[in-house]
């Protein structure tokens, strides 16, 4: 958990004033992997994953995925879009054309007990392998970090916020 501290002190400003109206820091995908750790903890990303490297899929938030797999490797994707209205309660499905997933392959998200259209398709980026202890302190930051930018949204769209 030395991760997120980190990150969220790489995000802040380090000469701004503290406020209590000021927006939370957000970090996206590409700040949690520009954050300097070992040149070991990342890998080059690929184009392509064989379906028998990961078990399960993870929607981490509605721009990363994670595939999980056998061992201690985790493939983060991060979508080139945010998929608009996938939420981390929804099963994934995979458009693919092979026995491989890869960049420009589609997914969308279907709500588990209900008979709603679901997401539109999106499409995958590239993969990224990443040790399973580095994908949970990330994932924890991306979650936190999407998750203070809805309250952060919701507050701004609240009557007699004046914003």
């Amino acid at each position: 958990m030395v991760l997120v501290p980190g990150l969220l002190a790489a995000a802040a400003e380090p000469d701004a004033p503290a406020s209590a109206e000021a927006d939370p820091p957000t970090l996206s995908v590409e700040e949690v992997l520009a954050n300097p750790l070992g040149d070991g903890d990342y890998a080059e990303s690929r184009r392509c994953l064989a379906t028998s490297r990961y078990r399960r899929i993870e929607i981490v938030t509605d721009q990363a995925l994670a595939f999980v797999g056998r061992g201690d490797t985790v493939w983060l994707n991060q979508l080139p879009h945010r998929c608009h209205g996938l939420r981390r309660d929804m099963v994934l499905v995979v458009e693919q054309s092979s026995m491989r997933v890869c960049a420009r392959d589609r997914v969308r998200g279907l709500a588990r007990a209900s008979t709603a259209v679901g997401t539109a398709t999106c499409p995958l980026g590239a993969f990224r392998p990443l040790p399973r202890e580095n994908f949970d302190a990330m994932r924890d930051a991306l979650v936190a970090a999407h998750r203070n930018r809805t309250v952060a949204r919701t507050k701004r769209s609240a009557p007699g916020d004046g914003g």
